[in-house]
């Protein structure tokens, strides 16, 4: 049995994960710019976000990244739902990793994070693009389908031209594969959810910078004495 990671709370996140009813689209983009403007922690701001995305898209598990602006190099993976899920465990989600990596960026893929960067409507569902045959994509065959997970929806989250995340929305092998619904669904939150990873960061930053320049509190400042 796995230790609950510290802050973690997996009772609360498996509950989070039961949509209590489905909202319309425009219920779903109000609720997420809202969220956004919170500047959460990254972390925080994902699951809050998940749980939204959940009130209309149906998935088993949701992955998010940050992405280089300039590069669109991931910097950093939210991979919580999957293990959680059991979809991977601690030990190995590191080498799913490698794997994602791999596929991103040293083989030619289909909805690439950085391809779909540059999309008019950056949202993309596998077997789609692969026109109905996601077994020719190195993604699908080494990663998903090993992980019991071979139905992918992507998205890249661009505002103002610049990059700032993505999300792998995941359904497992006795699921239906995702629809052009859901796909439009998701395509009208990207912009709310960019700006929400971007307003994150910069508040993260701004949390770490306050801590580390706090004072340590066991020094005192004592009045200095005249002879």
């Amino acid at each position: 049995m796995m230790a609950p990671r510290r802050g973690h709370d997996p009772v609360a996140a498996v509950y989070s994960r039961q949509p209590a009813g489905r909202w319309q689209i425009d219920r779903l983009v109000r609720d997420v710019e809202l969220l956004g403007r919170r500047g959460l922690p990254r972390e925080q701001y994902y699951r809050e976000v998940a749980a939204r995305l959940r009130r209309v898209i149906e998935c088993d598990a949701t992955c998010w990244h940050t992405l280089d602006p300039q590069t669109l190099l991931m910097t950093s993976t939210a991979d919580h739902e999957l293990i959680d899920e059991g979809v991977y465990t601690p030990q190995t989600a590191p080498g799913a990793g490698v794997l994602l990596v791999a596929s991103e960026y040293f083989v030619t893929g289909v909805n690439t994070f950085a391809g779909l960067a540059f999309r008019r409507v950056p949202v993309g569902i596998l077997s789609r693009a692969a026109g109905g045959h996601p077994e020719r994509t190195t993604r699908y065959r080494d990663l998903l389908v090993p992980s019991g997970i071979p139905f992918e929806l992507r998205a890249a989250f661009v505002t103002r031209g610049r990059c700032w995340g993505a999300v792998h929305i995941a359904r497992r092998e006795h699921n239906k594969d995702f629809t052009v619904q859901d796909a439009s669904a998701l395509a009208h939150v990207t912009g709310a959810i960019a700006d929400g990873i971007r307003t994150s960061l910069r508040f993260d930053a701004a949390r770490q910078a306050t801590t580390t320049q706090r004072p340590d509190s066991s020094c005192s400042m004592r009045p200095t004495t005249s002879s």
